[in-house]
């Protein structure tokens, strides 16, 4: 991540002449351990938008997966009976 962000902001910086920072600070890498760990994270992305105040349900926002809730696909290495057992509703 390192090398593609700061591959990039020095050529913006110098190529395009912007004076402010592109990326935001920190980038953490997370393992997703189990059934439950990826529905907390999926739910979290989810509800970015309504964190932001740019919608009240993260089902209204354009441009989220949260509108296909019953089409999300579990993990491929959690397979089907471990998904079922930690559903989003």
């Amino acid at each position: 991540m390192q090398f593609l962000k700061g591959g990039f902001s020095y050529r913006a910086k110098k190529e395009l002449g912007m004076k402010f920072e592109i990326w935001q600070k920190g980038f953490k890498e997370h393992r997703i351990k189990d059934a439950d760990d990826y529905r907390d994270h999926v739910e979290y992305i989810w509800n970015n938008p309504v964190r932001a105040r740019l919608v009240l349900r993260p089902e209204d926002f354009p441009y989220s997966s949260a509108r296909l809730r019953d089409a999300v696909d579990p993990p491929a290495w959690l397979g089907r009976s471990s998904f079922k057992a930690a559903s989003f509703d």
